[in-house]
């Protein structure tokens, strides 16, 4: 009812009774109309916006009681700040490429990611990662990254194993804290300073092309992996 009303508010009925599947696939931007909005908790008519590529900056930040979001597969890029600080449980984006910085930030009940075309997760001035202080994250499923940049997952608690087949660069602060027992990268290049820091359970990293890896000299890098 609440999505209802923003929309009808928008003028996006053709008819003035309610929105159709037909009027959602004409929409391309839904810009800012609902940041902010807490009486949303469900937007799951998304996935019938097929005229939309991105989900613009801003667009759900503050949606504290939005738990569910489909994301049509036409989306191949998520704003800055996006769903920042929402309520939003699980993520499945299968057409994205591109996340940007701060999208997911402080998604305290974000538990679960799925994007598995996502190619560039990026983050702003070695802060605002795009999942950064997801503290209920445990499941993330991105095969096809090749960038994570810093912060991305800090303090992330990542369970699943990560198999990053085409991963060459990493950021700062990336996976510190996560969970997960064991990292595939065979094209990872670049690792920044303390990516991996108190990942207590981290026991297998298998890398092959690795040309830098940040503060390993002190050991900051993997700073109190004690299973490594």
């Amino acid at each position: 009812a609440e999505v209802e009303r923003v929309l009808m508010s928008k003028g996006i009925s053709s008819d003035g009774v309610g929105i159709t599947k037909e009027d959602a696939a004409n929409v391309t931007s839904i810009s800012t109309w609902f940041k902010g909005n807490t009486t949303i908790q469900t937007f799951d008519e998304l996935q019938y916006f097929t005229g939309m590529t991105t989900i613009p900056k801003n667009a759900f930040a503050g949606c504290t009681n939005l738990k569910s979001c489909k994301i049509p597969d036409s989306v191949t890029e998520i704003g800055n700040d996006a769903f920042a600080s929402s309520g939003i449980e699980s993520i499945v984006a299968n057409g994205v490429v591109k996340i940007n910085a701060a999208s997911f930030n402080a998604c305290s009940d974000l538990t679960s990611v799925d994007i598995p075309n996502a190619q560039y997760i990026n983050g702003l001035d070695d802060k605002y990662g795009a999942f950064n202080n997801c503290t209920s994250l445990r499941y993330v499923n991105m095969p096809n990254a090749r960038t994570i940049d810093s912060t991305s997952f800090t303090r992330c608690p990542i369970e699943n194993d990560q198999i990053l087949l085409h991963l060459e660069t990493l950021g700062k602060d990336v996976f510190n804290y996560a969970q997960f027992s064991k990292l595939v990268a065979p094209k990872l290049k670049t690792i920044g300073n303390t990516s991996f820091s108190k990942c207590d359970n981290l026991e297998v990293m298998l890398l092959r092309d690795i040309e830098s890896i940040a503060g390993y000299s002190n050991y900051e890098t993997f700073r109190d992996c004690t299973k490594l």
